[in-house]
This record gives C-alpha cells, structure tokens and sequence, in this order.
C-alpha cells in the first residue's frame, strides 16, 4: 500500500505537484503522517475543507489508475477528455417562507461555526400565524463543531417552546442531517446522545412537524 500510494513514481509526482502548492513535504513520512498533515494544515474554514478531500481525492485516482493499467479500463488521458467536456447540470429553487396554520407556531433554527471545529454560535427564532416574531435568539458556544451548533439551536428553542407552552409547533433545520437523527433514521453520535435525547423528549410531549428547509433563516422570503 505504500508503494502504491506513496513512494511509487507516479504516485510521488502527483502528491509532490499538490503539496508544493499547499506548503506540505512528503519527504520521509508514512502514507498515514502524510494525510493527517493535510487534515491539520491551518487555514481558513472553506480551506480546510479542501485541505481535507484533497487526499483522498489523490489516493482515489491512484486506485483507479492502477486498476485500469491491470485490467486495461480507461487511462488518464481519458479521464482529462471526460472532466474538460463534463458541464455540471444546475438547478435552483426559490425558497419561502410560509406562514403556519392558525394554532401553530413555526420555530426556525440555525447554527455556525467557524472552522468546525472552532467558535460557533446558534439561533432560533419562533413566529405566529401572521408571521410576527413572537421571540428570536442568539448566542455562542465556545469551540464546536456544526453539528453540535445545529443541535443546539434546536435543544434551546424546544426548551423556549416547553417554558411558554407552545404545543403546535413546526420545527424547521436546514440540516438534513439533523432532521434525520431526530426522526430516529440515522445514527446519532455518541457525543450528542443526551442533546438529541433531550430534544425528542421534549418533541414527544407537544405536535411538532420536523421539516428540511433550504437557506437561512435570515434571507427567508415571506408569503
């Protein structure tokens, strides 16, 4: 495995091409340092990100080339012909926000972090019928990570609606991720076992409707 992903010919040039862009050596490291030095290079958060899939994207491609030179499937020169004709097929969807029914209250979260982890902070904000703000807030948290923003935002705005009996309420994440945790079809992570638990315990006592929603909170159009 290290000869295939490291210290063969190709395999060196092309880790040595993108690590001299990103200010990384590769010189006298194991596969595993190597990779764990492109998860910790600093940088800002939309860097580190890139910083993160960069290695895996390498080791990827290394795989597919040597499965095609042992089984003769397509070479690299095909590879560049398909990716310089791909044109990616866009979509976009305008984004409402609606009113709920009469009875009901809509509870819109949200959560942020920088660097993820890093300084993160949560919002919620909760409106009537007619779409007036019955009550909005925000704070941060310390160092966090997204999910744990997100989570959060959610536990602080169903412990609102607990204190000031709303029963009728449409919780509305633009974390899918979240919204399938707290309809119990994805795994939740051991670290946020006793948050989520909170949370469905206080969903479970009122009528509340858990949505996917897409944009923020703050940018959301009105109808």
């Amino acid at each position: 495995m290290q000869h295939l992903f490291l210290t063969a010919p190709i395999a060196q040039k092309l880790w040595k091409h993108f690590a001299s862009c990103a200010g990384i050596s590769i010189e006298g490291v194991q596969l595993q340092q190597l990779i764990t030095s492109w998860w910790d290079r600093p940088g800002h958060c939309k860097e580190k990100q890139i910083l993160k899939a960069i290695p895996a994207i390498i080791l990827w491609e290394l795989w597919k080339r040597r499965n095609a030179r042992k089984y003769g499937k397509e070479d690299w020169m095909e590879i560049l012909t398909t990716l310089s004709i791909y044109k990616p097929t866009l979509y976009y969807r305008i984004v409402y926000w609606e009113k709920p029914a009469v009875g009901w209250v809509k509870c819109n979260t949200d959560g942020a972090c920088r660097g993820n982890p890093g300084q993160s902070s949560y919002g919620f904000s909760i409106r009537d019928n007619r779409g007036d703000i019955i009550y909005a807030e925000a704070q941060t948290i310390g160092d966090a990570t997204n999910m744990e923003a997100e989570i959060m935002g959610v536990l602080k705005a169903m412990q609102f609606c607990d204190t000031h009996k709303f029963q009728k309420i449409i919780l509305e994440t633009d974390s899918l991720t979240l919204k399938h945790m707290l309809l119990k079809q994805w795994r939740v992570p051991w670290s946020q076992v006793e948050n989520i638990e909170d949370i469905k315990r206080n969903i479970s006592r009122k009528q509340v409707q858990i949505r996917h929603i897409f944009g923020k909170l703050i940018s959301s159009q009105t109808i």
